[in-house]
């Protein structure tokens, strides 16, 4: 069983309109093309110069392959295009991963001061989830990102990292293993102790870790996932009363 987080193009930071973000492993030129000439729109609307820089924030996983988003942005600006005025459009590219673009944002909003200043605001913003979006929207108190303005390109999958040993030992590969086996594991007083295949170098306690929800995109929608188990509804409709219920 695997859960799946959402990777928004999340445009519209203070007045201007949103977009869409995301990638598979292969990415039309075209649909990114599409984005930075729509990020312009709001933009000449009051602005009349030679160029017209669509600033781009986006996270490591698109930043750090040359094939992907730099090796577009590099097409793009060589292909000259242009504004309705005669404006050209160059894309510049700017690395941030998601908590520095949600950090980021929220100081700029609230009050109009840059933590980077060695980094223009933005026109596109690109974090690796749209968890992030919302987030921050809630931190600020109204819709700064419209993620319902997005259009998602891709949805990429969370697994669980094991041996092969304990996996078999918990059933696979004869039936899928989800989180909530591991969490009836873990909260089961026995432990591995309650598996006949399972070996005492692998302790009592079953343990699971994931990195910092407060700055790895997995980590938090693991997070996410364990609490809609916990509620019975999807992750992308869980409310504040749901992660601070009872059972959750």
């Amino acid at each position: 069983m695997s859960n799946s987080r959402r990777s928004p193009w999340a445009s519209g930071w203070k007045h201007l309109t949103a977009s869409a973000r995301g990638s598979r492993r292969r990415i039309p030129f075209a649909t990114i093309a599409g984005v930075w000439q729509a990020g312009v729109v709001a933009i000449t609307a009051t602005i009349h110069r030679p160029v017209v820089v669509v600033t781009h924030w986006a996270n490591g996983h698109m930043m750090d392959r040359e094939t992907l988003l730099p090796a577009f942005a590099a097409e793009f600006n060589s292909a000259g295009h242009h504004t309705g005025n005669g404006s050209r459009i160059e894309v510049q590219l700017f690395r941030a991963n998601s908590g520095e673009i949600a950090g980021e944002v929220n100081s700029r909003v609230i009050y109009d001061a840059a933590i980077d200043k060695r980094k223009p605001d933005p026109t596109i913003v690109t974090p690796a989830a749209d968890h992030w979006v919302v987030d921050l929207n809630y931190a600020l108190g109204r819709v700064v990102l419209d993620v319902n303005a997005v259009q998602v390109l891709a949805t990429t999958y969370i697994g669980i990292v094991t041996s092969r040993e304990m996996a078999e030992c918990l059933g696979w590969p004869q039936r899928q293993i989800g989180m909530v086996d591991i969490v009836e594991l873990a909260t089961d007083p026995a432990g591995w102790s309650s598996r006949a295949c399972a070996k005492p170098e692998w302790g009592r306690e079953a343990l699971l870790a994931f990195t910092y929800p407060s700055r790895s995109s997995t980590a938090r929608s693991v997070l996410y996932t364990l609490y809609a188990i916990a509620v019975g509804r999807p992750a992308a409709e869980l409310t504040i009363e749901d992660v601070t219920a009872p059972k959750a």
